[in-house]
């Protein structure tokens, strides 16, 4: 299965930012005082956003460490976005100490409706929907290492005036190491997804009896999970998802992910 792989959001941290320089910033974008973020509280957060749409989320120092005169900023951006801020990009490095990579998103957009697209959690993960999209974590989970949500992309972009004519589902998976890694040395080898999703694309026109075939529009449709199925017919699904296309996150991400990190370095280092 072809699909467009992109990574989206990219989280980084840069240590031993002075505090004079955090002020520096107040002036081009909108601050706000203490906020948490995956439950951490930093003392200044500052949004700077442009033209077009581009922009750059700065947040500053634990709130507990507002006494010292250099700081960790953790900076949230679109890939794309690299080049609109490319000259604060370069102060950053220059005074910075190191530079870390802590998170992305990574996209597979797939040309296919959504509800021919099945995936199942690796790891225990019960999915839920919302509005529409399927979530694989709950709320506060979002930055956390597999979350994972499907939907409609051409329904989304709709909703922002951007009309396409072709089918389009997107998978969203967020890859969070342990602990960050410094971006001189993240390796160009890309992440497993594999082990955390199971991806099925589901063809109810090939020969399926009319019980599995229920509980697969059931599943396709949001209405029911699969746990909420006796062990037996999970097992008999099992063998029905294994006879239809599977979709392999880990191929389909191996040239995206050594080309996109190599332009984030470009950027960045």
């Amino acid at each position: 299965m072809l699909a467009n792989v992109k990574l989206d959001k990219l989280v980084l941290e840069y240590v031993s930012i002075p505090l004079n320089f955090f002020h520096e910033l107040e002036e081009e974008g909108e601050i706000s005082n203490i906020r948490s973020n995956e439950g951490f509280h930093y003392h200044r957060c500052l949004q700077i956003s442009k033209k077009g749409g581009a922009y750059i989320k700065f947040y500053y120092q634990s709130k507990y460490e507002i006494w010292k005169p250099f700081g960790k900023l953790r900076l949230e951006t679109h890939p794309k976005h690299l080049s609109e801020f490319s000259t604060l990009l370069n102060r950053l490095k220059e005074i910075c100490s190191d530079i870390y990579f802590v998170s992305t998103d990574v996209a597979f957009d797939i040309p296919l409706p959504l509800n021919n697209i099945f995936v199942t959690s690796n790891t225990g993960r019960q999915m839920n929907i919302f509005q529409g999209t399927r979530y694989f974590g709950g709320k506060g989970q979002r930055g956390k290492h597999g979350y994972c949500r499907i939907y409609d992309k051409r329904e989304e972009l709709a909703r922002r005036g951007i009309v396409i004519d072709d089918e389009l589902t997107r998978v969203e998976i967020v890859y969070k190491p342990t602990k960050p890694i410094k971006l001189e040395e993240l390796l160009i080898e890309p992440p497993s997804l594999n082990n955390l999703y199971t991806g099925t694309i589901i063809n109810l026109d090939k020969q399926v009896t009319p019980i599995n075939k229920a509980i697969l529009i059931c599943l396709l449709s949001g209405k029911m999970a699969i746990n909420e199925f006796s062990r037996h017919y999970r097992r008999v699904l099992k063998k029905h998802l294994d006879s239809q296309e599977q979709l392999d996150f880990d191929q389909m991400l191996q040239s995206a992910w050594i080309e996109q990190i190599s332009i984030i370095k470009g950027f960045l280092l």
